[in-house]
């Protein structure tokens, strides 16, 4: 995997030097990198965490600054 940035916060390690998930400001926005898949295909268990969920709602409305005064709207289609 590759390192991390340098302005970011590695908050899981896949080992010694690699990161796994890790969070930045970039600008006046913020990014979440999660650097395995989010399928059962590495973490079966992890995946099957009844907070798996409620994991991701987070990581993804952290990303997103509350700004009363704006429009933006967010929309996920699939």
């Amino acid at each position: 995997a590759p390192p991390a940035k340098p302005a970011a916060q590695v908050i899981l390690w896949a080992n010694e030097t690699a990161p796994l998930l890790a969070t930045w400001q970039y600008g006046l926005g913020r990014a979440v990198a999660y650097t395995s898949d989010a399928t059962g295909r590495w973490g079966k268990s992890w995946v099957q965490w009844e907070e798996f969920p409620k994991f991701w709602a987070q990581a993804v409305r952290w990303t997103i600054l509350e700004r009363p005064d704006t429009a933006l709207q967010a929309r996920v289609t699939q």
